[in-house]
């Protein structure tokens, strides 16, 4: 049962699955179908933005809770993927022109900063993905050396014949290792990015080394595009500061230390 207060937003929510759902395969997840429900779905979010750190089970049910995550997980993973691969053959002029790379960046930026990093640190990132948008833009703002973690081995492979199409080969390096079990020995910083699977397993194993992790997750109606961070997996850490950004945002950061 979703609040009252709520219905509308959560109507909207409703039928974007619909679409989603019944979008044959050829037109997922960057078809023109598929991107018009995902940019309407972004647009109900970021209209909740404005209630803050709302319940998204107020909203909706988890099942379709769990459904719009996944749709836009394909989705960015998707995009990102084939953004890279535009970068390496030089078809996409502006590599962050599209607009959901172009704000993680900026807000990659912006933690970079909330968490202190300086050209001296290791930076380990912990899923990177095809496209590590974050991990070039430290390197490229902050002139910390980085280490890519990705599980997937395309997706690394991707990774990095972009990173040396961008000439930062000597900045960014990319392993093929899950986060679960990642060797984070001699890393200043580490990132659990929001998408990264397993963020429980992975902060047990990141925490085991000392070094200060940024932990993203998500808040109020953001949780219903990201999985936020559960309470249980917080509670061997102290929380010593928090990145929220509302707006046209949905990515919040954690900055942890081990109890």
């Amino acid at each position: 049962m979703t609040s009252a207060g709520f219905g509308s937003e959560a109507a909207k929510l409703s039928d974007i699955r619909k679409v989603l759902e019944s979008t044959d395969t050829l037109d997922k997840p960057l078809g023109a179908k598929y991107l018009t429900a995902i940019t309407e779905m972004e647009n109900v979010i970021f209209s909740l933005h404005r209630f803050g750190k709302i319940d998204s089970q107020d909203i909706l049910l988890s099942d379709d809770i769990k459904f719009l995550q996944n749709a836009f997980c394909d989705y960015e993973t998707s995009l990102e993927e084939r953004n890279a691969l535009e970068a390496i053959s030089g078809a996409g002029k502006n590599v962050f022109g599209d607009r959901v790379l172009s704000r993680t960046v900026d807000y990659a930026i912006t933690e970079g900063k909330f968490a202190g990093i300086g050209k001296n640190d290791k930076v380990l990132v912990v899923g990177s993905g095809p496209f590590p948008e974050t991990a070039i833009a430290y390197a490229e703002s902050f002139r910390c050396n980085v280490t890519c973690v990705e599980k997937e081995l395309r997706f690394c492979e991707i990774s990095r014949e972009l990173i040396e199409t961008l000439g930062l080969s000597e900045k960014i390096k990319v392993a093929n290792c899950s986060g679960e079990h990642a060797d984070v020995s001699g890393f200043d910083k580490v990132l659990v990015t929001i998408l990264t699977k397993n963020r429980g397993e992975v902060l047990k194993n990141v925490s085991r080394y000392g070094a200060e992790i940024i932990a993203r997750t998500s808040f109020g109606s953001s949780c219903l595009i990201y999985e936020p961070i559960g309470r249980e997996q917080l509670e061997m850490f102290h929380e010593k500061r928090s990145l929220i950004r509302w707006g046209k945002n949905f990515t919040s950061s954690l900055l942890l230390e081990k109890k």
